[in-house]
């Protein structure tokens, strides 16, 4: 282990017990190896992941934001010109499951996760390997690039093609760009599962291609009968909502989903009998190692995606405590918040 020069220099750090406790504290890097980097931090996004983390809550004050765009920082403290956003994990490249193509299973991956801090910070440490360069968008913007890269991976693993009906099930920020990937690969019929009083993101589905919206306070998802009905189901909300999508599914339909459960929200329950009889399919998406980041990237700066209109808020980080209540609290608002480092 060698430590970098900037090892011992304090900076600012966002961290939560819970969504009414978020405290900007001073911190110091514990190391940083030669293969790892200091990582200015310009941007960075609150992911779903980060909100189900801070509801839960957490007996000590401990860090979150793995969206990140910034730029690299010299042992000298020297700040490169040249942004960057950062894959929240990597493939390494060389063990046995990398080389033999298969760098989705990857059995080295290579992260910013388990030290104590991360992107909601003036500063960061990343893996060198999971340092992309990228051009031509605003730091706020191109934080999308990692949650885009889940949505890629949802759209992939479901097959979509233009032959294909979809049902997009949770209108946040990847479920918004899954339903926007999955016009862009041509799908015949959207449709999209969400609350009435979400009017933001449910204007924004319509403008991003969907062709109905389902809403779940009005009529249940489970009590549907949908014409034509949807052959590819996308679910990014709990993993409890996946049973809902069996009686609305076409037969021979494809069930993907992302959600990631805590106490009884990591169990599921749909009736067996009509999933065997319609010949439905149950995938999981996980996007971990990130694999698509240059084409997110690509999709936002030729506004393919367009980024803008996902950001709902940009909260200066000075401001972190403000910036995770509205993430967490309005939901009926907030589509992405995004933490911009004045500091």
């Amino acid at each position: 282990m060698i430590s970098s020069n900037l090892a011992g220099s304090p900076f600012q750090a966002a961290f939560f017990r819970g969504p009414e406790d978020v405290i900007l504290r001073e911190t110091r890097f514990d190391h940083v190896l030669p293969t790892e980097r200091v990582v200015r931090v310009d941007a960075c996004g609150i992911c779903g992941t980060d909100i189900n983390a801070i509801m839960l809550g957490a007996q000590d004050y401990t860090p979150l934001g793995h969206e990140v765009a910034g730029r690299v920082v010299g042992n000298d403290g020297t700040i490169s010109d040249a942004p960057i956003v950062l894959e929240s994990s990597s493939a390494c490249g060389r063990c046995h499951t990398c080389r033999n193509g298969r760098p989705e299973l990857c059995t080295d991956v290579k992260s910013f996760f388990g030290r104590p801090y991360f992107g909601i910070a003036e500063r960061m440490v990343a893996p060198e390997i999971s340092v992309l360069a990228y051009q031509d968008l605003d730091p706020a913007i191109a934080t999308l690039s990692e949650p885009l890269g889940v949505a890629l991976d949802l759209c992939e693993v479901a097959g979509i093609t233009p032959y294909s009906n979809v049902l997009v099930v949770g209108l946040g920020p990847i479920g918004l760009m899954a339903l926007r990937v999955a016009k862009l690969a041509g799908a015949a019929r959207i449709y999209a599962s969400t609350f009435s009083k979400r009017t933001r993101r449910n204007q924004l589905a319509i403008e991003f291609g969907a062709d109905e919206l389902l809403y779940e306070d009005e009529k249940p998802l489970h009590s549907r009968k949908l014409d034509p009905p949807p052959d590819r189901i996308l679910i990014t909300s709990p993993p409890p909502t996946i049973g809902s999508c069996v009686s609305p599914a076409a037969r021979g339909a494809v069930l993907v989903y992302i959600g990631v459960g805590h106490g009884e929200s990591d169990r599921i329950a749909f009736p067996a009998n009509e999933f065997h009889f319609k010949k439905l399919q149950l995938r999981s998406s996980f996007a971990a190692p990130a694999l698509r980041t240059p084409l997110a990237l690509d999709l936002l700066r030729t506004n393919r995606i367009d980024g803008a209109k996902l950001i709902s808020h940009r909260i200066p980080l000075s401001e972190a405590a403000r910036a995770l209540r509205v993430a967490c609290l309005d939901k009926n608002e907030a589509i992405k918040v995004v933490v911009e480092n004045d500091l």
